[in-house]
């Protein structure tokens, strides 16, 4: 009986029954964290990679997002405590002392990698960087990312504050927080919009006449000057060999824009974050030809009385030579490509 009393331990392999809770193929189980904002596990993808990709929120924007959800215009059944308060606050004061505490002891070192330090250098801008100055900013760079990397996180303190919360008041921080990173996302992506559209308009405004390229001025006579180095035709004229158009795209497009109601913009801003390419090229050369090839109301250029020049109009419509006065349609009636799959 003593082998088999020895014996007895062998089917302790019994507690392996809780396995199948997690699927074959499932692979080793990983804690998560459960506070919003503190890690990568929170919010959408996109929204991970505008914060580096380390998912945490901004201090200040907890401190506010903590203050809606459980302040005094809170429901009282999640309303923090006076002591929760307290807590909550001198915890926020530690992060805060801490985080000016290491700013201000490295402040040289991370300094050192900015743009600044070659002007102060007295070398002005635009220079050529000497091969062992060039390694010599690399190095430091570096050694600022570096150093920063090290820098008290706020992950800590918010799973602090985390710790003294309630069920009921974790769920509500957690809501102000999905809001938070929605108007972030949605405030980001206009504000791409805006910028894309922006720069349409200034590569129209920038424009030289008659389609020619901007270029950046050159020395007096320089060869091809305001022809990307190309040498210009008689009297200033473009270089031969390249047609230059009636009208520049861009700058019809920057009209177009400007010609735009502010709710047009607003759709303007928000079709170009969710379409394709492809959509985008159809839409902006739909705004060109909205806004005319020649000028105000579609026309073409002709010559007096002809079609489409000045007193004349395009033909169409019904019947043979019958002038096409339609408006131009809405943003939102503009027929685009469907994307594809």
């Amino acid at each position: 009986m003593v082998p088999a009393a020895v014996a007895q331990p062998a089917p302790e392999p019994a507690p392996a029954q809780s396995a199948p809770e997690a699927p074959t193929l499932g692979g080793p189980r990983v804690e998560t964290r459960d506070v919003p904002g503190a890690g990568g596990t929170f919010g959408t993808e996109s929204a991970r990679r505008r914060r580096g990709g380390e998912g945490e929120v901004p201090a200040a924007a907890f401190g506010r997002i903590v203050q809606k959800a459980l302040g005094e215009q809170a429901p009282e059944a999640v309303r923090a405590t006076p002591e929760q308060t307290e807590q909550i606050r001198a915890i926020m004061q530690a992060f805060q002392a801490e985080q000016r505490a290491f700013f201000e002891a490295n402040r040289g070192a991370l300094g050192a990698g900015r743009r600044g330090q070659r002007s102060a250098a007295g070398q002005a801008d635009g220079e050529p960087m000497m091969a062992e100055d060039a390694q010599a900013e690399r190095a430091a760079i570096a050694a600022g990312a570096e150093l920063r990397a090290k820098a008290p996180k706020f992950a800590d303190s918010q799973t602090k504050i985390w710790s003294i919360l309630s069920a009921e008041q974790r769920a509500a921080v957690e809501s102000e927080m999905k809001v938070y990173e929605s108007d972030r996302a949605e405030r980001a992506s206009r504000e791409y919009a805006q910028r894309q559209i922006a720069q349409l308009g200034q590569r129209g405004a920038a424009a030289q006449p008659g389609g020619a390229p901007p270029r950046r001025p050159g020395p007096p006579g320089a060869p091809g000057e305001g022809f990307r180095g190309r040498r210009p035709g008689p009297d200033g004229a473009p270089p031969e060999g390249r047609p230059t158009p009636p009208g520049n795209p861009d700058e019809r497009l920057r009209k177009a824009i400007e010609q735009l109601t502010p709710e047009e913009r607003g759709a303007l801003a928000e079709f170009i974050e969710r379409t394709t390419p492809e959509q985008r090229r159809a839409l902006f050369q739909r705004l060109r030809e909205r806004n005319g090839e020649g000028g105000p109301g579609g026309r073409r250029p002709g010559g007096p009385g002809a079609p489409g020049g000045p007193g004349g109009r395009r033909p169409g419509g019904p019947g043979p030579g019958a002038p096409e006065d339609r408006p131009a349609p809405p943003i939102e009636e503009i027929e685009v490509p469907a994307p594809r799959p």
